[in-house]
């Protein structure tokens, strides 16, 4: 589950990375589902990411597991291709 705010962003990044996405329900605009996954150079430093975002509604009845999939499979593809 994700915490709202930057404070929240700091609280979550070990159980973020321990996953390998994080999610954002809600909480920064009302009605919106978002996954999103880290681009990492082969050191693991973040470059950039990957998301996906959309109506709860929607996004919950593709499966948000399919979704997290989709994007974290997506993230590591282009980390694969970075230097």
């Amino acid at each position: 589950m994700s915490q709202p705010g930057r404070a929240g962003i700091r609280r979550e990044p070990g159980p973020v990375r321990e996953r390998g996405y994080a999610v954002d329900n809600k909480e920064r605009t009302p009605g919106v589902l978002c996954v999103g996954a880290a681009i990492r150079v082969h050191q693991g430093k973040p470059v950039g990411a990957v998301s996906i975002c959309g109506p709860v509604t929607g996004m919950r009845e593709r499966g948000t597991a399919a979704l997290r999939r989709s994007v974290t499979v997506s993230a590591q593809t282009f980390s694969a291709w970075l230097p």
